[in-house]
């Protein structure tokens, strides 16, 4: 029997073989589970968004491996340009930084260095920190509010691209100073046009 599923990747494949063996032990019929499985769909979690042959990628994607494979995976659709769009939390997870700004130096084409839930620290200072994983690579640039990041983005990427936003996925707030502050990537894409593909 054949199944399709809606995420990109190795990884998709076998998480979906995974679910399809534990729910066949529970005696699950194997077209419903095939029925099932091509309408799932997870907010936030390689969510493509589509506009003018561009494809913009919301993924959850929050540390170096998680980066790595998101970005390896989009890689394997031969864009024309990667670029990826991120940061990292403030006030912990200091080494998580370098890891991200290692594995975005390593395997995109261009990186925007961003916020994601500063909290009470400086965005700059998060933002540095990354940069130094990028050594004399300069293929990037810094942009500390993050709607400002996503606006660039969309100005700068052209038809064959693929635009990873990183490090949010489901969520629908930034954390600032102790409060969640409301911020939707995909609305914000929404206001460009940016229509959904999938």
């Amino acid at each position: 029997m054949d199944f399709s599923v809606n995420f990109p990747g190795k990884f998709s494949v076998m998480n979906a073989l995974a679910g399809i063996a534990a729910l066949s032990e529970f005696g699950i019929d194997g077209k419903k589970l095939r029925d099932a499985l091509a309408d799932v769909r997870v907010d936030g979690r390689f969510q493509v968004i589509s506009r003018g042959g561009v494809d913009y990628v919301i993924d959850y994607a929050h540390n170096g491996e998680s980066m790595r494979s998101a970005l390896s995976v989009l890689r394997e659709y031969e864009p024309k340009r990667l670029i990826v769009l991120f940061g990292s939390v403030g006030g912990r997870t200091f080494t998580r930084r370098k890891e991200l700004g290692k594995a975005a130096s390593e395997l995109a084409d261009f990186s925007i260095l961003t916020s994601d839930n500063p909290d009470c620290e400086p965005p700059e200072n998060i933002i540095n920190e990354i940069a130094e994983a990028y050594g004399k690579n300069e293929n990037y640039i810094k942009i500390p509010d993050r709607r400002e990041a996503i606006e660039y983005a969309i100005r700068m990427a052209k038809p064959g691209d693929i635009v990873l936003l990183a490090g949010k996925g489901h969520e629908k707030y930034q954390l600032i100073c102790g409060k969640r502050v409301p911020f939707s990537e995909k609305e914000i894409l929404s206001e460009y046009q940016v229509i959904k593909s999938s």
